[in-house]
């Protein structure tokens, strides 16, 4: 599944688990390959090389690489098939990294589902998403106390958001819901 803001166009990564027979976790975190969409050299790669990341300004969006790529081919859209990079990690249920392996893959993104979506899927166990994304959650907190007790900070605050339409600025507070850190 790719977990966004209701508004994304260009879905770039996605997350996918699997209960192995021991109990332990297969999770896959799959980030979108436009590399193997853009030809080596030409003049797409070396003007993304030269931008180096989109820039997201309040009224404007500055694309690494066109939207043709990033929101089309390039953007891990539900049921179709697309190119990505994958790590693929084997974790048990106490947040231990028991092997994993870095591949070009080829996924089928199962769902587009929002921040929104993915909460309303924990908090209801008729949801057909609600097992993936408590599974997925539960790995998440697990890792994340792995990280603390190694001796990691985690700063867990409110982040403002602003929507700007002509003539009106909003201004919100996004705080980190279970989906937000499980995506983190």
């Amino acid at each position: 599944i790719t977990v966004d803001e209701e508004e994304t166009a260009d879905r770039d990564d996605a997350l996918s688990l699997e209960i192995e027979p021991d109990g332990s976790y297969r999770v896959g975190i799959h980030i979108a390959d436009a590399g193997a969409l853009i030809p080596p050299g030409g003049a797409i790669d070396s003007e993304a090389d030269r931008r180096m990341s989109t820039i997201y300004l309040p009224e404007l969006k500055l694309p690494m690489v066109p939207p043709g790529v990033s929101e089309g081919k390039g953007s891990l859209s539900a049921g179709q098939p697309r190119a990505a990079l994958s790590v693929v990690a084997r974790i048990s249920g106490s947040g231990d990294v028991l092997d994993w392996d870095v591949l070009p893959s080829v996924i089928r993104s199962q769902a587009a589902l929002s921040y929104e979506d993915a909460e309303a899927a924990a908090a209801d166990p008729g949801s057909q998403w609600h097992p993936l994304v408590l599974a997925l959650s539960k790995v998440a907190d697990a890792l994340r106390v792995k990280r603390e007790a190694a001796g990691a900070v985690t700063i867990d605050r409110p982040e403002m958001a602003m929507d700007l339409t002509p003539g009106s600025v909003e201004v919100r507070i996004v705080t980190r819901t279970v989906a937000r850190r499980m995506v983190a």
